[in-house]
């Protein structure tokens, strides 16, 4: 499976943008299935995802979400200190 295209309100790498409800839109290429099983969404302040300041993942997560989308999980960090 290969995430193409992906945007978020349309916009590619959104990298110092603020926004108070996000779109997010894909395409999955190179793969049998034809339907969506489970999307997980994460967003990090690193591009080593250590540092995860959004999460949403679900069966049946649409496309778009407001103000209710942001992470309960704000400043997780998931790598090892020593890092």
């Amino acid at each position: 499976m290969q995430i193409q295209d992906l945007k978020i309100n349309g916009v590619n790498n959104p990298v110092g943008f603020h926004m108070d409800s996000i779109i997010c839109s894909w395409k999955v290429t190179r793969t049998k299935s034809q339907k969506q099983e489970n999307v997980k969404i994460e967003v990090s302040a690193d591009e080593d995802f250590c540092k995860i300041i959004f999460t949403k993942e679900g069966a049946d997560l649409k496309q778009q979400g407001g103000p209710s989308m942001r992470s309960r999980n704000q400043g997780r960090n998931r790598c090892n200190a020593t890092r």
